[in-house]
């Protein structure tokens, strides 16, 4: 008995089980242990004026996130915005034309209007077949080609895309017309004016563009038995397909006319319709 009572005198008495806390009791306890053991640092918004961004300082960042941060540049100010705007260039400052300088060789535009030939000459059954579907085939092409020109060039009365007149007016009169394919459409299309421009003496309603030297024919040699083949009717119908689209409907063919000096010498003969002769007459 002795001995258990000096052990029960030691421990501090009986150990007897403590009432159990309330809510109330438990939640005060949990704060006031927190509080003591994690300070809370004062609020950002107490201690700042106004809002502020908190910086995340780069001890606290991932390696690779801390360097990928410290390559990326910082752009602002005016250098920004036009640093945006030369990336999203609007499209109407952007030139709409690239090739307008280019240039094809002459001998492989040769090589292509000959297979052309060559190709179209084995479906005709005559010069005059041949002749009506190389006409056919340069209007087409002087259909597509004429908006071309309209952007490049001047019109015939000064105006058009490239010049300084905001309202442009289309061609009502001849023979300005006919100068302009003379000589602008003509030196687009083959790099220099044609040669001459006549007005026959004998029909008051055709008109002859001459060339000396034709592009188309270059390249490709007629043989006897079709000397009365004119392989440029191609451009006859490019120049027909010009004159339609500018009001002036016309009928337009080409004719071989060789000189001494000049052995391929080209006419394009323009035989006007009527009711540009007469548009002519009312406009005096």
């Amino acid at each position: 008995m002795a001995s258990s009572s000096s052990r029960f005198a030691s421990s501090g008495g009986p150990r007897t089980s403590a009432p159990p806390a309330s809510p109330a009791q438990s939640m005060a306890a949990a704060s006031s242990s927190s509080s003591s053991s994690y300070p809370l640092s004062p609020s950002p918004r107490s201690s700042l004026p106004g809002r502020s961004r908190m910086s995340t300082p780069s001890s606290a960042l991932p390696a690779g996130v801390a360097s990928y941060l410290a390559r990326t540049p910082s752009v602002s100010g005016p250098s920004a915005s036009s640093a945006s705007s030369s990336q999203h260039q609007d499209l109407l400052d952007r030139p709409r034309d690239k090739t307008k300088t280019t240039q094809v060789a002459s001998s492989s535009l040769s090589f292509l209007y000959a297979e052309i030939v060559s190709y179209t000459q084995g479906r005709v059954t005559g010069i005059g077949d041949l002749e009506r579907r190389l006409s056919l085939l340069g209007y087409h092409h002087g259909q597509r080609l004429l908006p071309l020109l309209h952007s490049r060039l001047e019109s015939p009365t000064g105006g058009g895309a490239s010049s300084s007149n905001k309202n442009p007016k289309r061609e009502t009169r001849l023979l300005p017309m006919l100068l302009w394919v003379h000589g602008q459409a003509w030196k687009a299309l083959f790099g220099k004016a044609a040669d001459s421009l006549e007005r026959s003496t004998e029909r008051s309603d055709e008109y002859m563009i001459s060339t000396n030297q034709p592009v188309y024919s270059r390249g490709i040699s007629v043989p006897k038995d079709m000397s009365q083949l004119s392989v440029e009717a191609y451009t006859a119908g490019i120049v027909e397909a010009i004159l339609d689209g500018m009001g002036f409907p016309a009928r337009v063919t080409a004719h071989s006319v060789p000189t001494a000096e000049h052995p391929q010498r080209t006419t394009i003969l323009i035989k006007l319709d009527k009711t540009v002769m007469e548009r002519e007459e009312a406009l005096g």
